[in-house]
């Protein structure tokens, strides 16, 4: 199986893909190009037939990845994000403050 992690240092990014059996290969790369390299070897989403990281995932947490489908997660992340956007913004709520 390739394995494809990100890694930085102070000055650069790299795009480390090690297969077995070969030496690691850093590449220096950035952000979009690391990403389209994920897409390409198909480890950026779960894929039918394609043993990535998140096949681990449904393997290892089988209730939580098989229950909720992409629709109903996004709908419950906008809701949250949603949600908590609108009370840092309500003027009404009386949050507590520090006293100089």
């Amino acid at each position: 199986m390739i394995v494809i992690r990100r890694a930085q240092d102070r000055t650069k990014s790299y795009t480390v893909i090690m297969l077995p059996g070969e030496p690691v290969k850093w590449i220096p790369t950035s952000d979009y190009e690391h990403q389209r390299i994920l897409e390409i070897f198909k480890q950026d989403k779960p894929y039918e037939g394609i043993e990535n990281d998140f096949t681990d995932f449904k393997e290892l947490y089988p209730a939580i990845a098989n229950s909720v489908t992409k629709e109903e997660y996004v709908k419950t992340v906008t809701k949250q994000n949603t949600d908590f956007l609108k009370s840092t913004l309500d003027k009404e709520k009386n949050r507590p403050t520090i006293d100089e």
